[in-house]
């Protein structure tokens, strides 16, 4: 079988999942999750700052509730991930499909957004993200004894910003 057909696979069946679970907008935040794993990853360097993964997460904790977004968001995003791994092998320490640490704080970010889920999302995108990369940096430098990329946290907190800002009264419409 080609390894490439997995891709478009993944697409149809966790879009169908998720619609099942919690209809449209699940399975947009499935789509958002999926392009940003699957495409941007492969097509995009992460200097760039374009990254829907966050957004996909505080969606699905708002949608979804705190439980069932962090449910979703801790299989989920291991699962694309495994599967991109499957597709271009790489030099992980983790392996393919097993959630990394990195996943357990998407899990809390879909967690808190549930609970946050009465605040604008233009407030509340950005400070979840901003500790995700706090907490990101600091698991980074204290499992991997790796620096933080300060110049990718900050393009990547400046592109959501900028998209929540001019798509986030849409996003909100949508959710309510």
């Amino acid at each position: 079988m080609n390894l490439l057909l997995l891709i478009p696979l993944s697409l149809v069946i966790g879009i169908f999942i998720y619609f099942l679970i919690g209809g449209y907008i699940l399975a947009i935040v499935f789509f958002l999750i999926w392009l940003d794993n699957l495409v941007l990853r492969f097509l995009i360097p992460g200097m760039t700052g374009i990254e829907f993964i966050t957004l996909g997460t505080v969606l699905a904790g708002i949608v979804a509730g705190p439980t069932v977004g962090a449910i979703l968001m801790f299989i989920t995003i291991p699962l694309i991930g495994g599967i991109r791994s499957v597709i271009l092998p790489s030099m992980s320490d983790i392996p393919p499909f097993v959630p990394a640490p990195a996943n357990i704080i998407d899990a809390l970010v879909a967690f808190t957004a549930g609970y946050l889920s009465h605040a604008p999302l233009t407030l509340l995108l950005p400070l979840l993200l901003l500790l995700k990369i706090l907490a990101n940096a600091r698991i980074e430098k204290t499992i991997y004894d790796k620096p933080i990329n300060i110049t990718e946290a900050v393009a990547k907190f400046i592109f959501n910003v900028i998209f929540i800002y001019f798509f986030g009264n849409q996003i909100n419409a949508l959710v309510s």
